[in-house]
């Protein structure tokens, strides 16, 4: 997992594989060590970008992780947006409503 932080207090996460069952648990693991960086934690972070643009699939613990994340940086007054270029995954993300919860985007 990668990830990127801006000079103006954002943060993109890339997801480079599917979110499910078998990996949310390896996962949250790696983005809990990636928001927890001195550097990360130092910043005036305003805005938390999930770079899901590889993904293909969230099963319910994939979603499950993602509604977690979601809530736990709206507590800390972040924005959290996604870049998604599946539209089964778009469609999945707007079904549950995310998309009220975050700003979901769907890329070419």
């Amino acid at each position: 997992m990668k990830h990127e932080l801006s000079r103006s207090g954002e943060i993109t996460i890339v997801f480079e594989e599917d979110v499910l069952s078998t990996n949310v648990d390896r996962l949250k693991d790696q983005i809990d060590k990636i928001m927890e960086l001195p550097l990360v934690k130092s910043a005036n972070l305003q805005k938390l970008v999930l770079d899901m643009k590889l993904v293909k699939m969230v099963d319910s613990m994939g979603l499950n992780l993602l509604v977690n994340l979601v809530k736990s940086e709206k507590n800390k007054g972040h924005l959290v947006a996604a870049l998604v270029t599946s539209l089964h995954l778009h469609r999945t993300l707007l079904f549950t409503r995310m998309d009220k919860q975050m700003e979901i985007t769907l890329v070419p």
